[in-house]
């Protein structure tokens, strides 16, 4: 397992903790990372940014109250004293020009991509031109199985974050609880997600640790 740690800079973190509800969200956070990646260089001081390159591949942001995760679909490479490089493959290398193309297009085009994708996906192509990498990074990012999950501590709306709320009990007599103050959510859209309560704070590398099917399968009676 390979481990490289960054520190985000103020505008990545107030856009990636921000509440996320769709896909195209997702994407535009994952081209933000990669931007932010290349001016960057690794360290294990106050690193909130955390790529694991495994079996899986995925980025995690860390904040005090948050553990935000998706799959990662690139290769990071670091050296000594020099910015990040983040390939697509082993040969192409990802591009500030690439990013902006690929801005470029899920800017003027994603929002429509639902309702009408014969026009979305024809004028993409006369975008890309001729650009093969273009095409390469952005199908990667549209095919790309996101695989988000999140760690949240969420006192403003929990159930059982203050004592203030009274709960119901369920037909065993325990606290009928929805909002847990520990609880890990799974999937972003309003219609799918879920999710999953625990008893006290996690932090990411026992995130890691559920996610990395390597290590020992955890139950979720260690956690709740």
């Amino acid at each position: 397992m390979k481990i490289y740690k960054f520190k985000m800079s103020a505008f990545l973190k107030n856009r990636i903790f921000q509440p996320c509800r769709s896909r195209d969200q997702v994407i535009r956070n994952l081209i933000e990372t990669v931007r932010e990646l290349l001016i960057s260089q690794p360290t294990d001081k106050d690193a909130d940014l955390v790529v694991v390159r495994a079996k899986f591949q995925r980025v995690f942001y860390i904040s005090e109250n948050k553990i935000y995760s998706t799959n990662f679909p690139f290769n990071v490479v670091t050296a000594e004293n020099l910015p990040t490089t983040v390939m697509l493959d082993d040969e192409i290398e990802i591009t500030n020009k690439l990013l902006s193309g690929a801005d470029s297009v899920i800017n003027a085009h994603f929002s429509n991509s639902y309702s009408d994708f014969d026009s979305f996906f024809t004028s993409m192509m006369e975008e890309l031109e001729i650009d093969e990498r273009l095409w390469l990074l952005l199908k990667s990012i549209f095919m790309l199985e996101d695989s988000y999950i999140r760690y949240d501590i969420d006192p403003k709306h929990a159930d059982d974050g203050n004592g203030e709320k009274k709960l119901s009990l369920d037909e065993h007599g325990k606290p009928f609880i929805t909002h847990p103050l520990h609880h890990i959510d799974v999937f972003y859209s309003p219609e799918q997600t879920f999710k999953i309560g625990l008893k006290s704070k996690i932090n990411y590398e026992i995130l890691l640790d559920i996610i990395d099917s390597k290590t020992k399968c955890r139950m979720l009676s260690d956690y709740t």
